[in-house]
């Protein structure tokens, strides 16, 4: 098979007018696909990476504005030496997954989503704030066997991430506050204005 002709038909379908806008977790599994095979490609040596940023400049410009969390904006720091790019390849065995702002779920990059070994980390790309990340998706990571975990984020203007560094999940598990249900706010928000009403009416 001629990669250079599967990576053109991967690259120009994940980033067509119709697909790039979308999340990943919007994406159809087929092209979920041809990230994970892009990826495992350039790992393997059989693409090179100056391959893929070249492909990718032709859809994509470091000017132009993105979505947050689409797939232009995941791809958007593969096109330079200078961005940070999630296909580019992990140092010890490390697992990458995207973060969807808008479902609120972790997309697994590779077809691995559990950790080789007890110093793997699950490195999680995000294009906005760490205080964005719902706390379920570190549960998820903890029931995959994972104990460390990178978060890589960026703002929308930027084609390179910064870095946070968890080396014990469970202990930054358990030291997170818990979540206030918003029903329940609703519900207290509620009784404190009737029990307002009520001392005024009784007044």
């Amino acid at each position: 098979m001629d990669n250079t002709i599967t990576l053109e038909h991967a690259v120009s379908k994940l980033l067509s007018e119709e697909n790039k806008d979308k999340s990943l977790g919007e994406v159809s599994k087929e092209l979920n696909d041809y990230i994970i095979t892009i990826k495992e490609l350039v790992e393997e040596g059989e693409i090179t990476y100056e391959t893929l940023q070249k492909e990718l400049a032709k859809h994509i410009n470091e000017e132009d504005n993105t979505f947050p969390g689409s797939l232009a904006q995941l791809l958007i720091g593969c096109v330079s030496e200078n961005g940070s790019c999630p296909l580019k390849i992990l140092k010890g065995h490390d697992i990458p997954f995207a973060y969807d702002n808008k479902l609120k779920k972790l997309v697994p990059l590779s077809k691995d989503n559990k950790p080789p070994n007890d110093y793997s980390y699950a490195v999680i790309y995000l294009t906005g704030q760490p205080d964005n990340l719902d706390t379920d998706i570190f549960l998820y990571l903890k029931k995959q066997g994972f104990d460390k975990v990178k978060i890589e984020y960026k703002n929308i203007s930027s084609a390179n991430y910064k870095t946070i560094y968890i080396e014990n999940l469970k202990k930054y598990i358990y030291s997170q506050p818990e979540k206030i249900d918003d029903n329940l706010l609703y519900l207290l928000g509620l009784i404190i204005m009737i029990l307002i009403f009520y001392f005024i009416t009784k007044n």
